[in-house]
């Protein structure tokens, strides 16, 4: 079994950005942070890779919103700092251990 990774959901409302340095967006747009939770390779949490304008290494959590919203998803999330994924559904498992502050690159 792969390690669980760590994925940031966000719906709409209110969001955790994490760029250069980690830190808050008090609000962007409609969305809202639903915090940080684990995710499976083989299962992921939310389903849809979503590709950004840029491409990875230029990826935002604000990019990751937009590709999501755009697309008709309800929730996004930002993995590995440039990864962008979307889904329906806010996930179960919450991460505890603090690891949920990877500069996007």
């Amino acid at each position: 079994m792969l390690p669980a990774t760590r994925l940031l959901a966000l719906v709409p409302s209110f969001l955790v950005v994490v760029k250069a340095a980690p830190s808050v967006l008090p609000s962007y747009n409609t969305w809202t942070s639903a915090g940080c939770y684990e995710d499976q390779v083989s299962a992921r949490v939310l389903p849809h890779p979503v590709a950004t304008n840029g491409g990875p290494s230029s990826m935002t959590v604000e990019l990751c919103l937009d590709a999501c919203f755009a697309a008709g998803y309800s929730v996004a999330g930002v993995e590995w700092s440039q990864e962008c994924f979307c889904g329906y559904d806010i996930p179960s498992t919450p991460a505890t251990d603090g690891r949920c502050n990877m500069e996007c690159k």
